[in-house]
């Protein structure tokens, strides 16, 4: 399972994204809103993944990929993983609330001011330690059982299921989840003709839980 390498680090850098390295992604939803024209990328939520099988070691199939679509790729491996998830939760916690204003009924008279002051009273109260609570980042699985090398391994000969077929199965159940995100290459094809359907935009937090069907639909098959 691979990404953009441009996308993942524009997901590292701030909360809000760096447009100019993306100037070359585009979201084209006219077929979901009739006459809707081309947007640029902005989405600092979800992340595009690309998965799919190969049956060479995973940096060469990357690098064929790369060479193919002229687009450089970085492998989300769970540690890539973790630290995508310990960014996002960091810029969480430093998102502060807009402050609000209620209604008042400044300015008051001298008069009122003395009665609100005379009705307070202070009362002995022993300091409180102060807890600094750290929010964790989501769990990357501890257990993956069929990860390995950067990829996820099935064995034909001695599952029962074909390697392709264990493909399809991924797909199908996470494009019933996520729904699919089909992509025009123009590295492929300067028209932009080519289609990759193997593409799915998923929300970053959950990406813990792609990795964890995947390794449960190759255990099992």
């Amino acid at each position: 399972m691979y990404t953009y390498k441009e996308m993942y680090e524009v997901m590292l850098e701030s909360e809000n994204h760096n447009d100019s390295k993306l100037q070359w992604l585009f979201i084209d939803e006219s077929k979901i809103s009739k006459g809707k024209e081309l947007e640029n990328w902005s989405n600092n939520r979800n992340i595009l993944c690309k998965i799919g099988m190969t049956t060479n070691k995973v940096p060469i199939r990357l690098n064929a990929w790369e060479r193919s679509c002229k687009h450089e790729v970085i492998n989300l491996t769970p540690e890539n993983i973790q630290t995508l998830l310990a960014k996002q939760t960091k810029l969480m916690l430093q998102a502060k609330p807009k402050p609000t204003v209620k209604n008042s009924t400044w300015p008051i008279s001298m008069k009122q001011m003395i009665s609100l002051f005379t009705k307070m009273k202070l009362k002995d109260s022993k300091p409180q330690q102060q807890m600094r609570i750290q929010s964790p980042s989501p769990p990357i699985p501890p257990n993956l059982i069929t990860y390995k090398d950067g990829g996820f391994f099935h064995d034909s000969k001695k599952g029962t299921k074909t390697l392709r077929e264990v493909e399809a199965n991924i797909h199908n159940i996470l494009w019933a989840k996520y729904g699919k995100a089909l992509t025009n290459c123009f590295g492929c094809d300067p028209n932009g003709n080519k289609h990759h359907t193997e593409w799915f935009c998923v929300p970053i937090s959950e990406l813990p839980n792609v990795l964890k069907t995947i390794d449960s639909i190759c255990h099992r098959s």
